[in-house]
């Protein structure tokens, strides 16, 4: 006597419809027998209302990329998958270099395009596996899952590259300064952001433009 709820894809007219069907076995009569009892409805507008708002709450509204509430949890998952597996994997910290000169210079507006094209940059320029953060300002962070530093860092190098040669704003390069490093034995969350955020600095201290790693 219990319900059995199933969702289920359909496709009506080219277009695809979530169906909610709940079923229940009853007696219909004394004399005879179960029978089954189900109601379907279209849920689909409340499945996409129920993804926008997950989306929201996990993903930063002006570049469209995941947020640092996504990134600590997702950074966690892959603790997880090393203590347990010892499965590698890197993060790379990244800040836009003279940013605060972009938004004094060409003004907010602009300097929002510019986050939003360096997201687009990366985002088409990482493995399907990898995951792109902005967790604040102009600072951004890659995980890099299942990988070594030396792959990861020809990622980062890739990247580091093609945003310093995109006339992402004209007659007014736009260069990041990366830190780069790879999960340790002993490291927890905060070490390793912590390691990766001095990295960071030693870059911008030493020129800009440039990706430090440990």
């Amino acid at each position: 006597n219990k319900i059995l709820v199933e969702n289920e894809w359909f496709e009506l007219n080219k277009e695809k419809i979530l169906f909610q069907s709940k079923r229940i076995p009853f007696k219909y009569d004394s004399n005879s027998g179960l029978g089954i009892l189900g109601v379907s409805r279209d849920i689909t507008d409340l499945y996409e209302t129920q993804k926008k708002l997950e989306e929201q709450t996990i993903k930063d509204e002006l570049t469209k990329t995941y947020n640092r509430k996504y990134f600590n949890e997702k950074l966690k998952e892959q603790f997880d998958l090393y203590k347990r597996y010892k499965v590698n994997f890197c993060i790379a910290l990244f800040d836009i270099d003279d940013f605060k000169k972009v938004n004094d210079t060409y003004g907010h507006k602009v300097g929002d395009e510019v986050l939003i094209k360096i997201s687009k940059i990366i985002n088409k320029n990482i493995r399907i596996t990898d995951i792109l953060f902005r967790i604040g300002g102009e600072e951004f962070v890659i995980i890099y899952r299942k990988i070594q530093l030396e792959d990861a860092l020809k990622s980062a190098e890739k990247i580091k590259n093609l945003i310093q040669n995109e006339e992402i704003i004209k007659n007014h390069p736009i260069t990041i300064s990366i830190g780069l490093t790879q999960i340790k034995e002993n490291d927890n969350d905060d070490t390793l952001f912590k390691r990766s955020d001095n990295l960071m600095y030693a870059s911008k201290k030493n020129g800009k433009n440039r990706i430090t790693i440990d």
